[in-house]
């Protein structure tokens, strides 16, 4: 009898759902790691580079020796008859008549098993190879692929068939499932990227895609265009190595440029500058095109040089902002002023293109220090700000841009469920200490993966009733548009 055991010591990992890396990432399943001699259940979410069409989301990983089978490689292997029989995949971005080497290792639990390996298109996945292994050893299975539907991504899918016990909840082993032979790719993330002269931020990103050797690879930075001049306003340095490593495309496997490229505070009131840098002369097979598969290429970026050394016509002694995770309070002072109308406040994300988001009045004329506020009660990463001063006669002119960035507003960080553990009579609130600008869906899964509940967040506290509950463990997601995170609910 197989006993389910739903690990949920791993909700503190990073719920990494990107999968369209041109490597598979966890090939041998060696994370989530469960504890040694054992078998545990994640839900695929939790788990590294892969996928399953399981209706409970659950994959199935055994640690050698359990129950007398060590892996076939490193400490870890999955059983793909998991809860249910379900497909387990993986999709990579691939161009029009590449081809790659695929591997994997599977064997048979109780005697044979059998699946099968399918690939193509999701959705139009082909039968590539039926196999079957008993249980005595571990076969490798290996073939090639080649992709003749475009530019497009490509589902690598591994699908059980029959197991010896006929029951359908044990059996096909799965192991260190590799492919090889595709060149790792690699794009400029934006197209344009800004800051201030000042604070010299904001360098450009480069995406890359793939297994990077040991060594690393370069790629040439090359300056095409802008009107910023090399020396006097930036300093660059042409070939750029990308470390070695499994870089899978996504925006948290970037690289900053920020060791060739750089900008210079000169302290000369002149007008924005800007310099476009184009990838070239990729070495060692690297590829300059799609690396993260939205069908866009971004070989060239436009970095503007936002120059704040303009003159201001009454005398600013000072302008600040602090954001919090709630909103931003802008502050500023004069020293001196001459036929002043009004200020207008202006916001960015980008420091490029400008919103106003307020108008304070000033005090026309002052030869003493007047003091201004003005509550912004909207929160973004990255922010920008400037005033706009406004003569009586319509003339202004633009203040020095101030800027915040929040880093400790992460929604995971603030999600706080509470009593627990909790008796089941009582009611049991989830906490979001952040600001909620979209409704959050609620969710409270068992230990067999089944929806239990499901509910819509709208405000920082929200109740549940759970006296219809038993007492046991459960998981409580909290999903935004993009990911979701999980917190373990004990009801006594």
């Amino acid at each position: 009898m197989k006993v389910l055991i739903v690990s949920l010591l791993v909700c503190c990992m990073p719920l990494t759902m990107f999968s369209q890396a041109r490597v598979i990432l966890n090939s041998d399943f060696e994370t989530p790691t469960n504890p040694p001699n054992s078998f545990r259940f994640y839900h695929h979410s939790l788990v590294d580079g892969w996928s399953s069409t399981s209706s409970s989301g659950l994959m199935e990983f055994w640690r050698s020796p359990f129950n007398g089978v060590t892996s076939a490689s490193g400490q870890q292997h999955i059983e793909l008859n998991a809860t249910q029989p379900s497909d387990l995949y993986v999709e990579i971005c691939m161009f029009n008549n590449e081809s790659f080497t695929w591997s994997f290792y599977h064997r048979g639990r109780s005697g044979l098993d059998s699946a099968r390996l399918l690939i193509g298109p999701p959705g139009a996945e082909v039968q590539i190879l039926r196999f079957g292994t008993g249980n005595t050893n571990w076969v490798q299975y290996s073939g090639n692929y080649t992709n003749t539907h475009g530019n497009t991504l490509i589902r690598i899918l591994l699908q059980p068939i029959s197991t010896a016990s006929g029951n359908q909840t044990v059996g096909n082993f799965i192991d260190l499932v590799e492919i090889t032979g595709l060149a790792p790719v690699v794009e400029f993330e934006k197209n344009a990227y800004s800051d201030t002269e000042a604070s010299g931020g904001n360098i450009p990103n480069l995406i890359v895609n793939g297994r990077v050797p040991s060594g690393g690879l370069g790629v040439d930075l090359n300056i095409t265009g802008g009107s910023a001049s090399s020396s006097n306003d930036f300093n660059h340095t042409t070939t750029f190595i990308i470390p070695e490593g499994n870089y899978d495309g996504s925006p948290s496997s970037v690289v900053s440029i920020a060791p060739n490229f750089s900008v210079n505070d000169d302290f000369i009131d002149e007008p924005d500058e800007d310099v476009v840098l184009t990838l070239a002369n990729p070495q060692g097979g690297l590829i300059i095109s799609d690396a993260n598969c939205d069908a866009q290429a971004n070989r060239s970026t436009r970095y503007t040089i936002l120059d704040e050394d303009i003159t201001f016509p009454i005398e600013l002694s000072s302008f600040t902002a602090f954001s919090d995770c709630e909103q931003t309070q802008l502050s500023w002072s004069t020293a001196m002023e001459l036929n002043n109308n009004y200020f207008q406040i202006e916001h960015s994300v980008d420091g490029i293109n400008w919103t106003k988001i307020g108008q304070v009045p000033s005090r026309g004329n002052s030869t003493e220090t007047q003091h201004y506020d003005f509550l912004f009660k909207e929160i973004f990463v990255q922010n920008y700000f400037r005033l706009r001063q406004v003569d009586f006669d319509g003339s202004f002119s633009y203040s020095p841009i101030v800027t915040t960035k929040l880093t400790d507003c992460n929604l995971d960080a603030n999600i706080l469920v509470y009593p627990n553990p909790v008796h089941h009579s009582n009611t049991v609130s989830v906490k979001v200490n952040t600001l909620i600008k979209e409704p959050l869906q609620l969710r409270i899964i068992d230990m067999c993966g089944r929806l239990l509940m499901e509910e819509q967040v709208h405000q920082n506290r929200h109740d549940l009733n759970i006296e219809h509950l038993s007492p046991g463990v459960y998981q409580v997601l909290v999903e935004t548009a993009n990911t979701h995170f999980v917190r373990r609910l004990i009801i006594q």
